[in-house]
């Protein structure tokens, strides 16, 4: 996946969908985790964007997407876990 860690400072590149139904939007979000998420995850080295999504979507959800367009390419930074983190994600519709 890609993902860098040097001084207490991660770096994150990761793919989400933004699926709509009956004007409401899928979020994911866990037990131990006070925040909700577009359901999605990390890329790894030479893999094409909307596949890692796909791939993705398979492991976490075991459902099989339709990548549509990209609609929005996100630059967030937060705190996590105790690190610094900078994540670029980019964000497809899907279906």
């Amino acid at each position: 996946m890609i993902h860098f860690e040097r001084d207490g400072r991660r770096f994150n590149f990761r793919v989400a969908g933004v699926a709509l139904h009956d004007e409401r939007v899928l979020l994911q979000g866990t037990d131990h985790e006070p925040f909700w998420t577009l359901p999605g995850g990390r890329v790894e080295w030479l893999e094409p964007s909307p596949e890692a999504l796909r791939r993705e979507m398979r492991e976490e959800l075991g459902i099989e997407v339709h990548v549509e367009r990209l609609i929005w390419v996100v630059e967030n930074f937060f705190e996590y876990e105790g690190h610094l983190v900078h994540e670029l994600s980019l964000l497809f519709s899907i279906s």
